[in-house]
């Protein structure tokens, strides 16, 4: 299954999108790419998710139950929580940076 997330200049969407990945325990990213296209291979519970950023869109792409729990941790990971934790993005390699996505 495969799912627009958000856009890629959203920060916000962008903190709570990596709030949700965290909060899910997803393994530190493994880069690959493609013209035009980054792409990160992460685990969640052992299981593949695809991360796909370009000028457009924020993608996931994965086994349906994977991409409908991040879908549905996304959409519950409140904006105002995230606040007081913006530091986060620079907690190393587990905690999936914004910056992990350039």
């Amino acid at each position: 299954m495969r799912a627009d997330v958000c856009d890629p200049k959203d920060n916000a969407a962008l903190l709570r999108f990596f709030a949700a990945l965290r909060k899910l325990g997803a393994s530190p990213p493994e880069k690959a790419w493609g013209p035009g296209v980054h792409v990160y291979h992460v685990k969640i519970s052992g299981q593949p998710l695809t991360l796909i950023r370009n000028n457009w869109s924020v993608d996931i792409d994965g086994p349906d139950t994977v991409v409908e729990r991040v879908l549905l941790e996304f959409e519950n990971t409140s904006s105002a929580s995230l606040a007081a934790r913006r530091h986060d993005a620079d907690c190393g390699p587990h905690s999936l940076p914004a910056a992990a996505f350039p």
